[in-house]
């Protein structure tokens, strides 16, 4: 558990580049032009291992790794990193295997930041895999969010194989943390939790726009193969998508789940949210809830609602706007 006053994001240092350059809204992101150096110096390895209740933990930055990895146009955009869609050729959505392929520039610029995260971790702290959205969200990255919609209906086939591509690569980069780094005490680590093995965080932010029949038929059978390659799996969930939750609990091989409370009004309030959420417990898996604002009212009653075993929490109080 870990209790701090909320404080709203802020939009992130531009990425620096090579040559002494920045990421500067609307660059184009190319992985070569990285200034790993600088990188380093600008997120740098935690010197402390823990914080409250937390391991601490070093990733790489969230560049749009595997969206980069498949084919999506990355750039830098209100403060952070973007993907964004171009017309895509359904036909030769087969072409898309070709790119994970290990001299993908995206794939191995990632092999040797996280390999110089290691040497700058020294075994303090551990190093994490970085921000990796999954299937249905790498098929939204290339074609678009109203493409993909469409093709659901008009070339079923060909999203099926999309997302099995997408479901490949994210498992190969997955790995590339335990393959390149050192265990933390005989574990890994995700949202500075540890576990005796490898770990993986897996998520959909696009399910935002699916139902829970259509998450089901598309994307678990994905998320069951992509958790059952790890030891232990996370799935990242916002607490305006939760509808998918028992969809989530089905996956046998899925370990946790990680609900990121958004603020109020953009989301459901916790308070809300407490009925749904105990779903997650009462099917036998770990329950993270994160983000905020909430208010201490809230904090109190999810600590009276749900069973303390197998839940964790990392908020932050402040006002929700009432």
């Amino acid at each position: 558990m870990q209790v701090h006053d909320y404080v709203p994001l802020q939009p992130n240092p531009d990425v620096p580049l090579l040559g002494g350059r920045r990421a500067i809204e609307g660059t184009h992101i190319v992985p070569d032009e990285l200034d790993l150096d600088a990188m380093l110096r600008q997120w740098p390895a935690p010197r402390e291992s823990t914080s409250g209740d937390y391991v601490r933990e070093i990733a790489p930055y969230g560049l749009c790794w595997l969206e980069g990895l498949m084919g999506a146009n990355v750039r830098a955009a209100s403060g952070s990193i973007w993907s964004e869609p171009s017309p895509f050729d359904w036909q030769r959505v087969g072409e898309l295997r070709q790119r994970l392929q290990p001299d993908n520039p995206w794939y191995r610029r990632l092999r040797e930041y996280v390999s110089r995260l290691g040497e700058a971790a020294g075994g303090r702290v551990p190093v994490t895999h970085t921000l990796m959205r999954g299937p249905i969200d790498i098929a939204e990255a290339l074609v678009g969010t109203e493409e993909l919609a469409l093709a659901l209906h008009d070339h079923p086939a060909e999203v099926a194989e999309m997302l099995t591509i997408g479901a490949d690569a994210f498992v190969q980069v997955g790995n590339v943390v335990p393959e390149l780094t050192e265990p933390f005490h005989g574990g890994r680590t995700i949202f500075g939790i540890w576990a005796p093995g490898t770990v993986v965080r897996m998520q959909a932010d696009h399910s935002a726009v699916l139902s829970p029949e259509t998450y089901r038929k598309w994307l678990a059978p994905h998320d069951a193969r992509m958790a059952a390659a790890f030891d232990y799996s996370f799935f990242h969930l916002h607490s305006g998508c939760t509808h998918i939750i028992d969809v989530l609990v089905e996956n046998e091989a899925l370990d946790a789940v990680e609900v990121a409370i958004d603020p109020w009004p953009a989301a459901p309030r916790l308070y809300e949210l407490l009925p749904r959420l105990a779903k997650v417990q009462e099917a036998g898996k770990c329950l993270l809830i994160d983000g905020g604002p909430i208010s201490r009212e809230e904090l109190d009653e999810t600590l009276r609602t749900l069973p303390h075993s197998g839940l964790a929490l990392r908020v932050g109080i402040g006002s929700t706007w009432d």
